[in-house]
């Protein structure tokens, strides 16, 4: 379901003396309360949901925002106008190949482009993201409010300040978080340290009764308030919008299939002294046909990743695509970690492209760095052949049929 985008607010309650009302001897006692100074809210942008973090931006675009994406089942990109926005990993040569083969144009006027092609990069600009907080609706801002008065915490200037404030902003439709800075009790004197806990109590228990997850498994994503018209304005044309690496996938399906008996050549040219020899190897994994060739350049791009950054075009606009499109699959991983191949299947089950080339290679390689000298032939006294080091049933019935 589209959210319907609520502003959100980040308000600020300080609780230190400099907030409080004080008796008449100028101390605080147990008759102190809050002062209006004591709120700050800050509007921040618009709220659009809660993103899991096993979510990527560009599923949580496309399902929490009334953007209007193509149907990648149905789109044709024949004779089609593209408008690039900034900050894509499109580079200039896969586009001439876009404009030969399916007669494409890209022009500079927004509003004359059939399709928008947008990127990650894009949107993580325009979108903030909060990993720790997780704002409430309304209701739960209301329910601390009237909790604190309950208790007897707001001064009457306090209260009129804060009725202004929710009428003048509107905050009834709005999500809002709280938040208390940190107090060293030992700075206080009893009388605050015992408003600052139960400020403290009332917040938590109110901010942690709300509609997410929470911020352990989620983040909460708003649009800056900077960037609130220019993401209105996208949102609101009826021309479609495309992601760079929708826009990439096509061309690659023109580019050339890279066939398992070049692996171990490949391998080689990755680990080879001479820098120009891995360098080739990134330029023909960043020029083939990545979907068709992912055992292959999934199996480089994750076990070589430290060679492949050693090279001269790393940082070349085609080879930011391909580690673009590859991210999950880099970072140099550690070959001695059962851990580490573990992981390696399991990304290629979660993107469907596990195969038996993948699966038969992940083996023999396992079975080299990690179980050789435990049960391989470099054992001293138990022997597993590599012949009984299997995948588990449930994993067997995800590998597909390499075309």
């Amino acid at each position: 379901m589209k959210n319907n985008m609520k502003k959100n607010y980040q308000v600020q309650l300080q609780m230190g003396e400099h907030y409080l009302t004080k008796n008449r001897l100028g101390q605080i006692d147990h008759t102190s309360k809050l002062k209006s100074s004591a709120f700050t809210i800050t509007e921040v942008g618009y709220w659009l949901g809660e993103m899991a973090h096993e979510d990527d931006i560009s599923n949580f675009v496309k399902n929490n925002t009334k953007l209007k994406f193509v149907n990648k089942e149905t789109f044709s990109i024949q004779d089609k106008i593209l408008f690039r926005f900034p900050k894509l990993d499109l580079p200039r040569q896969k586009v001439d190949l876009l404009k030969e083969k399916y007669n494409v144009k890209v022009i500079r006027d927004y509003n004359k482009a059939d399709v928008h092609v947008v990127s990650d990069k894009l949107f993580e600009n325009l979108i903030k993201t909060d990993w720790y907080r997780t704002p409430c609706p309304f209701e739960n801002f209301v329910a601390i409010l009237q909790d604190l008065k309950k208790k007897d915490l707001l001064s009457e200037e306090c209260i009129t300040m804060l009725k202004k404030e929710i009428e003048d902003n509107d905050l009834s439709n709005s999500m809002i978080h709280v938040n208390i800075p940190y107090y060293n009790s030992r700075n206080n004197n009893a009388s605050q340290t015992q408003l600052i806990e139960q400020g403290e109590k009332i917040v938590q228990r109110h901010m942690a009764n709300n509609n997410g997850r929470g911020s352990e498994q989620s983040s909460s994503m708003t649009i800056k308030s900077e960037d609130v018209d220019a993401f209105l304005k996208l949102e609101s044309t009826n021309i479609e919008i495309m992601y760079d690496t929708d826009v990439i996938d096509i061309i690659d399906e023109e580019l050339a299939i890279i066939d398992n008996t070049e692996y171990d050549t490949i391998l080689k040219m990755t680990e080879s002294s001479d820098i120009e020899n891995r360098s080739l190897v990134l330029e023909m994994l960043a020029n083939c046909n990545i979907s068709k060739s992912f055992d292959i350049v999934s199996g480089i791009f994750f076990w070589q990743y430290n060679w492949l950054k050693e090279t001269s075009n790393w940082n070349t606009i085609n080879v930011k695509a391909l580690r673009k499109k590859m991210t999950k699959y880099s970072g140099g991983p550690q070959t001695s970690a059962i851990w580490t191949y573990n992981h390696y299947i399991n990304l290629l089950v979660a993107d469907n492209k596990l195969t038996k080339f993948a699966v038969d290679r992940t083996r023999e390689k396992l079975y080299n760095n990690v179980l050789g000298s435990l049960v391989g032939s470099h054992a001293d006294v138990f022997h597993v052949p590599l012949e009984s080091l299997v995948i588990k049933n449930s994993l067997t019935e995800k590998i597909i049929n390499h075309d």
